[in-house]
């Protein structure tokens, strides 16, 4: 993420959140529609991505809500997990669907009494070592409770190669791309976020 647009994008992020939040939107879907959303895609790369105007972005990302941005409150603990996620995204360079794995919505919500107070290297010290002890594809099993023998035979990819992808004790961007993007349709998810690809320069 280029970081000198953190505010500008913490503010659209916070519109996009607090909106969701007003609406009950489910938070499973918000996650989805950030994660493919073009404009946030973008943020993921470290170029600059295009300052939307409030209604057009929540336009593109929530095209069935009819709301006007201004008439929607400000949410604390929405602001506070705008900045957190991109934080976190500018210093680990992740695809915003993997961060979501480890960190969901809700979850970050339920951190903001605890975090909010405190310097944001301290939620993203808590994502690295987050990161640190499992995978996204561990996460992805756990998930859609998927056994190794499953995704195996779904996938063609021997047994004992899943598992070792699956503890980080093989790379997962060296098994061939027609393994990766199969592994990323039995689990619904970007190419980028399965392998862990860093989207950003970190």
């Amino acid at each position: 993420m280029n970081s000198a647009y953190l505010y500008e994008y913490a503010a659209l992020l916070e519109r996009v959140f607090s909106v969701a939040h007003a609406s009950r939107y489910a938070d499973a879907a918000v996650e989805r529609a950030i994660s493919y959303s073009p404009f946030f895609q973008s943020i993921e790369g470290n170029r600059k991505a295009p300052i939307f105007e409030e209604r057009a972005l929540l336009k593109a990302v929530f095209p069935e809500l009819d709301v006007l941005p201004e008439d929607v409150p400000v949410y604390n603990q929405c602001l506070w997990a705008a900045e957190a996620y991109l934080r976190i995204q500018a210093e680990i360079g992740l695809t915003f669907e993997a961060i979501f794995l480890y960190f969901p919505l809700r979850e970050m919500y339920d951190c903001f009494p605890l975090y909010h107070e405190m310097d944001f290297s301290q939620i993203v010290g808590e994502f690295k070592k987050a990161f640190q002890e499992k995978s996204v594809l561990d996460l992805l099993f756990t998930k859609y409770r998927y056994s190794v023998k499953e995704v195996s035979l779904e996938t063609g990819i021997p047994y004992q190669t899943l598992f070792s992808l699956k503890r980080r004790r093989r790379a997962i961007g060296k098994v061939g791309a027609a393994s990766v993007i199969a592994l990323a349709r039995v689990f619904h998810v970007r190419v980028e976020t399965i392998t862990e690809s860093k989207v950003g320069n970190l």
